[in-house]
């Protein structure tokens, strides 16, 4: 059993029925007693709050988060459980899983790669011609990349083909280029992870 109670003593109640085993909610308003707000389409209802203005929130089972008002009765949300409600009807269990479904789509969409150097799958390598791009990945907080050859920075300008993907092109100089990348979020601020490094080796 749970339960919640808002500042007019409104006190919202989800038990499991002995008479079947499947989950009710009930709303206790001082002076009026015990509501039973029933089930969705004969479907278990779980709420776990109660705001100042009576409307609740919880979970239909296995359909999703649901917000409960005298006047239109339920309306489904989102996936997920609807943990908690304010005065404004802003469920934080729609925002937490709102959150998660976003983290899914970019996790999908490989947005949160890793950052790394591309050329030769990172690897160093020699190369026979003095112009090349380099090209890699970035995970999508990564607004901006310092590109520096052999310690001195390069002034040439990074491109984004895709929304994680880069490229930069750089002239090598003959004999060994070690290139190191450093990538900075939208504020100016990095970590140990948005950095990468290669040498390659130019012989004409």
């Amino acid at each position: 059993m749970s339960y919640s109670i808002n500042d007019k003593g409104q006190i919202v109640i989800a038990a499991e029925a002995q008479s079947d085993e499947k989950w009710r909610s009930f709303r206790f308003t001082p002076g009026i007693g015990i509501e039973d707000i029933g089930m969705y389409n004969g479907i278990e209802i779980y709420a776990t709050d109660i705001n100042n203005k009576s409307w609740i929130t919880g979970e239909i089972s296995d359909v999703g988060t649901f917000l409960y008002k005298d006047n239109s009765g339920f309306t489904i949300v989102c996936p997920g459980r609807g943990t908690g409600i304010n005065d404004n009807g802003t469920i934080i269990g729609y925002l937490e899983t709102r959150r998660d479904q976003i983290y899914a789509e970019l996790r999908t969409n490989n947005y949160l790669c890793s950052f790394e150097i591309s050329n030769n799958s990172g690897n160093n390598y020699t190369n026979s011609t003095a112009n090349i791009t380099l090209f890699g990945l970035a995970p999508i907080d990564v607004k901006s990349i310092n590109t520096k050859v052999n310690g001195v920075p390069l002034n040439s300008s990074l491109t984004w083909s895709l929304v994680t993907t880069w490229n930069i092109p750089i002239s090598l100089q003959v004999g060994a280029n070690t290139i190191t990348v450093q990538g900075y979020d939208c504020n100016g601020n990095t970590n140990s992870n948005w950095s990468d490094s290669i040498t390659i080796t130019y012989q004409p």
